[in-house]
């Protein structure tokens, strides 16, 4: 989960669907409060980036221990806000929220469409942006169907190839993902020069 380029030439868009994921509910049992929830996973909605604001802040705080240079100031920034938006309503963008009888935002995937590297073959690739499933709600295969839901997006596009980047040392991500069938291909590494002033 890092960030994100959106792509400036508006033509490389025409052509791609809309996500068409129809409304689903599930009976979920909060860990929380012992309690059964009618859950709702639909696709995202200009009114919902507030709620998507706040969980990508929490995705960031959480992050910040495996990458402590995440700027948790970017959300809210006038660039972290335009590409919630462009992800939200542009036709190469996928975000699904899941939300609670409260109508409060319990999680959340963002992916898109993206542009083939230069070196890379020729083919359609996408990326799994960012998802978060807040804490009382894990365990209930939510991030499954996210990602679920995305995969089939992809396939009705022609996607050839989806990806992602999670922290190296992010072990409970990474297993989740093999789990479900990425597998490791890229390495990024960094090396740190200097400590900050």
């Amino acid at each position: 989960m890092y960030f994100y380029q959106i792509p400036p030439v508006p033509k490389f868009f025409k052509g791609f669907k809309r996500p068409q994921i129809k409304p689903s509910a599930a009976e979920f049992e909060n860990k929380k409060t012992g309690q059964k929830e009618k859950l709702i996973a639909r696709i995202a909605s200009k009114k919902d980036l507030k709620g998507i604001s706040e969980l990508n802040l929490k995705l960031f705080r959480d992050q910040i221990k495996f990458d402590p240079v995440m700027n948790l100031e970017w959300t809210r920034s006038r660039d972290g806000q335009k590409y919630l938006k462009h992800r939200i309503t542009r036709s190469d963008g996928f975000v699904e929220v899941i939300e609670n009888p409260k109508k409060n935002l319990v999680a959340y995937l963002v992916g898109a469409i993206v542009k083939r590297p230069p070196y890379r073959i020729k083919a359609n690739y996408a990326e799994l942006e960012s998802i978060i499933v807040e804490p009382a709600y894990r365990g209930a295969n939510l991030g499954t169907k996210l990602v679920s839901d995305f995969t089939s997006w992809c396939r009705q596009n022609k996607i050839d190839y989806v990806s992602l980047l999670v922290a190296s040392q992010n072990d409970s991500a990474i297993k989740f993902y093999k789990k479900i069938g990425f597998k490791e291909y890229d390495l990024t590494m960094r090396l740190k020069l200097a400590d900050k002033q």
